[in-house]
């Protein structure tokens, strides 16, 4: 099972390369949320969400 923490973490580091708006853009969720995630201030995405993102991270 996915954690949390671990695609958060996962996202700080990509970001250092990639826009929130992409990333985004590409797995179908609102900017304002993925960074509300990546910043903490949003705890959790939905898991389908999340998969998504773990996704697109391992795949760029």
């Amino acid at each position: 099972m996915l954690e949390q923490n671990e695609v958060r973490e996962k996202l700080i580091e990509k970001c250092k390369g990639l826009k929130i708006k992409y990333i985004a853009e590409q797995i179908g969720v609102p900017r304002e949320i993925l960074s509300k995630f990546k910043t903490g201030n949003r705890r959790e995405l939905y898991p389908e969400s999340l998969i998504a993102l773990n996704e697109f991270l391992d795949n760029h």
